[in-house]
Formats: C-alpha cells, sequence, structure tokens
C-alpha cells in the first residue's frame, strides 16, 4: 500500500512544485507542501491500509482515501475563509485549498472517485485563486513605503522573490512598458534551450513609462551586485531616450517614500507589497497582453493623433539627461562586463506617419551611433512586422504574440554571440 500511494505522490509531485512556485512568486512564503500523511477516517481504516501484508489493496480504497482528504481540506478551507480578514489569513485560506486539490489530484485515474474528484479539482483552483484575489483585496498592513509606482513595486518585489528562489537570471529584460509587454521571456528562454544553451533563465524587469533615466536608477540604487545578470537586454523605442519631454516617471520615483527610505537608509527593501496584485504580469515579470490591434476600429474609440502633436516626441532631442542616463547605463554595464543588447521594437504602419517617420530615423542614427562608439550590441527590429497588426495591441505597443515573435528572432539571430553571452 504504501508503495502504491507513493507512486501516486510521484505523478502529483510536478503540480505540487508549480503550486508552491506559483505561491512563492505570489508572496504565500509559509506553505509547505509535503508527500501527503496518510489520514485515516478510523483506526480500522488505517490498521486496514497500512497492513504489510495487504499490498493488493484496491484503487477504490486508495481514491477514497485521497478524495477524503481532499473533501477534510476543502472544509478547512471554508472555515477558515468565513473568518478571514488579513492577507495572512486568506494565504491560510489557500494553503488548504492547494492541499485540497492536490489530494483530489492524486487519486487513481482507474478509481471509480476520479471524475468527480476531478471536477472538485476545477471548483478548489477557482477557490484558491479568489482567495488569492481576497488576499490583494485586504490591504498592505506592513510599513513598506511605495515608489509611486504599482509596477516598479510589484517588479521590484517579485524579482527579488525571483533571485532569492532561482538566483539571478542569465538573461534580464528592462525597459518601459514597450518592453514589459514586447519581449516574452519564456519564449526567450525556450527558443534558447532549442538552440542547445539549455537551463538559460530569462527575467523580464520592464517598468511601465521607464527611461533612461529610470533604467540607470534601477541598476544603480535598487539592485545589488549579487542579483545582476549575466546579460542585459534593453527593449524599448524613441521615447524613452527623449530628453526633450518630461519626464514624469522619473519624478515621481524620485519623490516617492520608498526612494527616501533608499537613500537615508541604503536598504534596498522599499516598496514591497505583501501581495503582487497584477495579475497579468507572469512569474518571469512579463506583462501578458492579448489584445489585438484592429486599425479599423481602434480609431473609432480613440483619436488618430499626428506625430507632429504626439508629447512623446515633444521637444525631441536624443541627448541631455536622456542621453547621459544612457551613456550611464553603458559604462555600468561595461565595468561589470554584461554585454548590453538594445533592441529596437516594432511599429506599425498606422502609428509611423511622416513626423514620427523623421524622428525615428533619428533615433535609429543614435542606436547606431551607440554600437560604433561604445561596443553595445544594437538590433533595430522597427521595420518588422508592420503589417501585421495581429502582433500589436494598440499602434506601437505588441501583444503575447508579437512579444513571442522578438523572442524568438532574437534567441534565433546567429550574429549576436549567445555562446559568449551565455557560456563563456
Amino acid at each position: 500500500m504504501l508503495q502504491k500511494l507513493q507512486r501516486h505522490w510521484l505523478k502529483l509531485r510536478p503540480l505540487a512544485i508549480a503550486l508552491a512556485a506559483l505561491l512563492l512568486l505570489l508572496g504565500v512564503s509559509h506553505v509547505r507542501l509535503q508527500s501527503f500523511p496518510v489520514r485515516h477516517n478510523s483506526p480500522e481504516m488505517a490498521e486496514s491500509l497500512n497492513s504489510s501484508d495487504n499490498e493488493d489493496h484496491s484503487e477504490e480504497d486508495i481514491g477514497l482515501e485521497f478524495f477524503n482528504r481532499g473533501t477534510d481540506r476543502a472544509v478547512r478551507a471554508w472555515q477558515a475563509s468565513q473568518q478571514a480578514s488579513t492577507p495572512e489569513d486568506w494565504h491560510q485560506v489557500v494553503q488548504y485549498w492547494t492541499e485540497a486539490l492536490a489530494a483530489m489530484q492524486s487519486v487513481p485515474v482507474t478509481a471509480p472517485q476520479r471524475a468527480f474528484a476531478q471536477k472538485k479539482v476545477q471548483e478548489y483552483l477557482e477557490n484558491a485563486d479568489f482567495a488569492l484575489q481576497q488576499a490583494g483585496n485586504s490591504g498592505n498592513r506592513l510599513p513598506h513605503p511605495t515608489f509611486n509606482s504599482l509596477v516598479l513595486d510589484e517588479q521590484f518585489a517579485l524579482y527579488r522573490s525571483y533571485v532569492a528562489t532561482l538566483g539571478p537570471p542569465d538573461i534580464l529584460i528592462i525597459g518601459s512598458s514597450r518592453g514589459l509587454q514586447g519581449l516574452d521571456g519564456k519564449r526567450l528562454q525556450f527558443d534558447l534551450n532549442r538552440r542547445g544553451f539549455s537551463g538559460v533563465r530569462v527575467f523580464n524587469f520592464g517598468i511601465n513609462g521607464a527611461t533612461a533615466q529610470v533604467v540607470n536608477l534601477q541598476l544603480r540604487e535598487l539592485l545589488t551586485r549579487d542579483q545582476l545578470p549575466n546579460v542585459m537586454v534593453w527593449a524599448d523605442g524613441s521615447r524613452a531616450f527623449n530628453s526633450g519631454r518630461e519626464d514624469r516617471t522619473f519624478s515621481r520615483i524620485r519623490n516617492s517614500p520608498g526612494y527616501e527610505r533608499l537613500r537615508n537608509s541604503g536598504v534596498r527593501q522599499g516598496g514591497l507589497p505583501v501581495i503582487l496584485s497584477r495579475r497579468d504580469i507572469d512569474s518571469n515579470g512579463f506583462q501578458i497582453v492579448r489584445d489585438r490591434f484592429n486599425p479599423q476600429t481602434y480609431f473609432q474609440q480613440f483619436p488618430r493623433v499626428p506625430g507632429q502633436y504626439d508629447g512623446d516626441y515633444a521637444n525631441f532631442n536624443l541627448g541631455g539627461v536622456q542621453g547621459n542616463a544612457t551613456n550611464r547605463v553603458i559604462e555600468f554595464c561595461q565595468s561589470r562586463n554584461i554585454p548590453l543588447i538594445l533592441v529596437n521594437l516594432p511599429l506599425t504602419n498606422e502609428y509611423l506617419d511622416p513626423a514620427r517617420r523623421r524622428y525615428e530615423r533619428q533615433f535609429q542614427e543614435f542606436l547606431q551611433q551607440q554600437g560604433q562608439k561604445s561596443g553595445v550590441w544594437v538590433r533595430d527590429l522597427s521595420n518588422q512586422w508592420r503589417d501585421r497588426p495581429d502582433f500589436f495591441a494598440d499602434p506601437s505597443h505588441l501583444n503575447r504574440e508579437g512579444a513571442a515573435a522578438v523572442a524568438q528572432r532574437l534567441a534565433q539571430d546567429t550574429e549576436l554571440p549567445w555562446d559568449s553571452f551565455l557560456r563563456g
């Protein structure tokens, strides 16, 4: 009997590990998934199931045992949910639901209880998901100050948890929302693994509104030396490098309680939320956007703004504070022997009117100059997929299909010395 239970646990273990990783990245640090001990409903059942001469115990009895255990944990979850009010309370509810669905999943395929148990698994997954939402809605009671950016708060917390769990990534993606949703880290991992770079790990630390100044702050003031990657990929566009426009994101961060604490104490703990509430950001920091840009309907909802009136190109200047910050980022990477790849992400034909095309040509020249004078790697993908609106969420931001295409293009780029980057 014990051998059979062990075999069933081996089938269950990948699910349990995946759930444990999910809960860890979502902040449920106290959950412990163990090889579930058999919990008997009566001394007679215990004696029967544990008897050494009863190895031929039926699949029905094994299925009933796991089913009963799942039901027991589900009852505990429901009872705990009636009293839950704090994030910690709801995390306990999540733990019970997780144990309940894991027990149900371990009901043998051939057991008569299997079909019913699988329905329970679906229910328990929904209940666990609801409990996680309630944990997020119950508020942050701990005195961790914010950086005045929800995405930065959460990305910083998630990245620190990722590094604590797996170590620093081989490749770190940085940039604004265009990079956050425009380069799928998991797909980049997958395609590099297919090329023979086994075990490559990628994290996307993009932040909405990030400019060169924000990226410089991230690298120099938020991350510690032992959190740095082997390779940096800066995926973005001209907006992040334009010194002529007001850098509101950088100003909000510099004036935030989290940054003040960081500057005063030097402790890089600010901006750590109890709960990660951005459900569209995956465990590798990538923002999953499923919207598809349809030019015929998009501009019925949103005005078509000509490039000469677009604030992103206001007083277009690739020098100034953003140019200085770009140089500092390059110097930072070079001083730590971290290769830097600058990726100019795609734009749609609908976005690139004559005014924007002029600005974008200046930006392309700027990138090429950076590559020539500093030795950074430059990949200009701005002309890719201009006629593929299905790769975009809006005129200037990629969706998950476009982000996967960018990842695949970079992974298959034979001119990028991935061998040196990842194996050197």
